[in-house]
């Protein structure tokens, strides 16, 4: 009987399904039925399942049927599978285990379905049921008493073992065992038979010879090819029998079954390095108006006699800043049989990687941002000056001119050297010489920039999040899938939209060494 328990998510689950009548035919061993139903709670669990919410395990045949959920009496593997009616089949192999499962599910004695699933989403109702949203399909099991009331194996069609025909068609049970072999048939023969009887061991019961293998005259002047061989053996002379080879391309390929693994490497996801150091704005428009104080033109505050003197004051400017939106997108025209009949997880493999692409793309925007001159203060040490720490201090001073550094990009090259010759006392020191807020080291990011940015190398720049806005349709890129019937494919877009606005060139500086 299945049995059922509290459904969340990772946690396996199993459900029945209800029966059906059945019908047998003898000519395959196949198992067909309905494994569940969607948006119908179980009679016991109150678990529903949401349209499309089963997965199975790929390739098709790890998805195991079992005997009532036991896991060491697998009797069958799945062989189809359709999404929409979840209606399956099942191959049972020859066997005693697999010959009661057709059996019973026959006669209906065990002829209900229950699955084994893993799920990995599922929504609480509100009258107390739980949702299956999405979970994998591991197995099915042939069960006595289901929990639905809709379907259960819908036919069985089996194949009877020679044992079984010998019985129904009332021969003896030795005639099936005690068979000879058939001409030319040479099975069972062993090294050991041929060095014991000689040609004896190439006869029927009958004591015919089989054909193929000569005897030896009757003068005993010539020998047979088996006394040949023993008679080599016993001279220890060296052998070369000719056999009929069995190679690989012959039985091997055509009869042997792929172990397909899937795709062979994910890769870990993309983790953004810049995009994290900007202020995150919502993009709703295609350009963005505003303004901001022309450097040097802030409104400023100074001493003051008071008496009715006059008060300080100073000449302010203020700049329009409007920026239009850029893009970003991708498209792919697939075959529709990657939709019909998906396999080696290429939709999920797909939709990861355009998304770790498009993060990859959101990071290099930030960094080119930020290198363009306009966007950052650009400062050097005295020539050579080999330290990084050296450029890092003279960047974070020139920033604490305007705000509290947050981080720093150094380029692959300088990030090397400091990495080489780590010391925390010099962050420590940084922290107390600096100014740094209380807490602020422990928050304080040293990037390096990638290997492959020549441009960055030999520099150190020093920022803080301010500094940057970083505008961007709120939950990411746009995904758009069509069909396209007269192609027989569909289209894979995605469409994203951005800006990257300087609020203040000097929160962000550029330190490099200075030329000769």
């Amino acid at each position: 009987m299945s049995k059922t328990i509290n459904l969340s998510a990772g946690e396996p689950i199993t459900l029945a399904v209800a029966p059906e009548a059945a019908t047998v035919d003898v000519e395959r061993r196949v198992i067909r039925g309905k494994i569940a139903v969607y948006g119908k709670a179980s009679t016991t669990a109150r678990v529903r399942l949401a349209a499309g919410s089963l997965r199975p395990r790929m390739p098709l045949r790890h998805v195991k049927m079992l005997i009532d959920h036991d896991q060491s009496r697998s009797v069958g593997y799945m062989l189809s599978f359709d999404p929409e009616t979840l209606e399956a089949e099942f191959k049972i192999p020859e066997g005693p285990e697999g010959d009661e499962a057709l059996e019973k599910a026959a006669n209906g004695t065990r002829d209900g379905l229950s699955i084994g699933v893993h799920p990995e989403a599922v929504t609480a109702l509100e009258n107390g049921d739980r949702q299956l949203d999405d979970g994998e399909l591991y197995e099915t099991s042939l069960v006595s008493v289901p929990d639905f009331s809709d379907a259960r194996v819908a036919s069985v069609t089996a194949s009877l073992t020679t044992r079984e025909r010998n019985k129904e068609e009332g021969k003896p049970m030795e005639d099936a065992e005690n068979k000879a072999p058939a001409p030319a048939s040479f099975a069972g023969i062993t090294l050991g038979a041929l060095l014991e009887k000689g040609p004896d061991a190439f006869k029927a019961p009958n004591g015919a010879a089989l054909p193929g293998f000569p005897k030896a005259d009757e003068n005993k002047v010539k020998l047979g090819a088996v006394d040949a061989f023993r008679l080599a053996l016993k001279e220890e002379k060296s052998l070369q029998l000719a056999l009929d080879p069995i190679i690989q391309a012959d039985v091997y390929d055509p009869t042997s079954v792929p172990d397909f693994v899937g795709e062979l490497w994910q890769g870990r996801g993309y983790v953004e390095r810049f995009a994290p150091l900007t202020t995150s704005r919502t993009l709703t428009a295609q350009k963005i108006q505003g303004w901001v104080w022309e450097a040097g033109f802030t409104p400023d505050v100074g001493d003051y006699a008071g008496n009715l003197t006059e008060v300080p004051t100073n000449e302010t400017k203020a700049k329009a800043v409007n920026k239009d939106a850029s893009r970003l997108a991708s498209g792919h025209k697939i075959d529709r049989i990657h939709v019909d009949m998906p396999n080696g997880g290429f939709w999920e493999s797909f939709y990861r990687e355009r998304t770790k692409n498009y993060a990859r793309q959101r990071d290099a925007k930030v960094l080119a941002h930020m290198r363009t001159a306009g966007n950052h203060l650009a400062k050097t040490v005295p020539l050579g000056t080999t330290d990084p720490w050296a450029k890092l201090v003279r960047g974070a001073l020139w920033v604490l001119e305007t705000g509290v550094p947050q981080w720093a990009i150094l380029g692959a090259d300088e990030w090397e050297k400091m990495a080489l010759t780590v010391d925390s006392d010099k962050l420590a020191y940084l922290n107390a010489s600096l100014g740094l807020e209380e807490g602020q080291l422990a928050n304080f990011k040293l990037i390096p920039a990638p290997i492959s940015d020549t441009a960055s190398n030999g520099k150190v720049m020093v920022g803080v999040n301010e500094a940057t806005e970083f505008y961007e349709l709120p939950g990411g890129p746009i995904r758009v899938d069509a069909l396209d019937v007269a192609a027989g494919g569909v289209d894979a877009g995605l469409f994203g939209y951005y800006a990257l606005l300087t609020t203040d060139a000097r929160g962000v500086v550029d330190v490099s060494t200075a030329a000769a």
